[in-house]
């Protein structure tokens, strides 16, 4: 599964501006609303239509989750454009497949979208021990299910404003620095208040998820996609790696539950400033 998802992400920004090169907003809007209704579907549905259809065995629930990826791998095959001759300076570029790894734009679009994942891996994945350790247990549930419903709900309105946004500085500059006060809510808040916190986390990060997620179609020379996208999406995902690890080492060293959050306050400071210089870089030199 990790192997194909490691070939698939990357892969989408490329189909996006090969199939859609003049709506490459919309475009990336609508395949993240699609991942996104995919990781909400299966934890929503399994328990309670799944389970019951396949008599509790979770042997069965993966197989029926894998009809989905069939059904998308043959439409694929069905409606997908089918390949147009590319321009000379396009043709020649696309051999060449290893990112460039001295590129400044792809550092800032990889520490971009890190920072996003981070400070989403980060939340979900401590909020359960962290209300816990508050006496907050009771709303781990609402939290989490908020966060993440707010995500689907934020990636619906992106498809009908994403072409109205695109490259623009302000989203970075109120979305990025949202998640932080969602995170502020979780920490000080009470009982609704927990979960407003998560649904201002999740709602936000989804806009600057979608955002960043478009950003290697847009900024990159024709037919470097690929390239661009496959080293984002390789740096990005050691820092959603590395930033949790350092979060629960933070907790352990201190013993305060709240400092788990600190590596999450420099996510969220970096994913507004790097992000706006992306789109100041976008204006400026929009293939790079």
């Amino acid at each position: 599964m990790g192997f194909g998802i490691a070939i698939m992400q990357p892969a989408l920004p490329t189909l996006v501006r090969h199939w859609l090169p003049d709506r490459i907003a919309l475009g990336s809007a609508v395949s993240t609303n699609g991942l996104m209704m995919g990781v909400a579907a299966g934890p929503a549905l399994t328990i309670p239509f799944v389970f019951p259809a396949v008599g509790q065995s979770w042997r069965l629930d993966f197989l029926i989750w894998t009809v989905p990826v069939v059904v998308a791998a043959l439409l694929y095959l069905v409606i997908a454009p089918r390949e147009r001759p590319e321009p000379q300076d396009e043709a020649r570029e696309m051999p060449r497949w290893w990112p460039d790894w001295k590129s400044p734009v792809l550092w800032l679009l990889a520490l971009t979208f890190g920072s996003n994942n981070a400070l989403y891996y980060t939340v979900n994945g401590f909020l359960a021990d962290f209300l816990n350790s508050r006496g907050e247990g009771a709303w781990i549930a609402a939290t989490l299910d908020w966060t993440n419903g707010s995500q689907l709900a934020a990636s619906f309105l992106l498809l009908s404003i994403a072409e109205r946004i695109k490259l623009r500085a302000w989203p970075y500059l109120v979305f990025g620095p949202l998640p932080l006060a969602g995170v502020l809510g979780i920490i000080f808040g009470h009982g609704w208040w927990i979960v407003a916190g998560g649904t201002l986390v999740g709602f936000s990060l989804a806009f600057t998820f979608v955002l960043t997620f478009a950003l290697p179609a847009a900024l990159s020379a024709p037919g470097g996609v690929h390239r661009m996208a496959g080293g984002m999406f390789a740096i990005s995902y050691i820092i959603a790696v590395i930033v949790p690890v350092l979060s629960g080492a933070f907790w352990d060293l201190t013993g305060l539950p709240w400092t788990l959050f600190l590596p999450v306050v420099v996510c969220g400071i970096t994913l507004t400033a790097l992000g706006f210089l992306l789109t100041l870089r976008a204006h400026i030199s929009p293939h790079v």
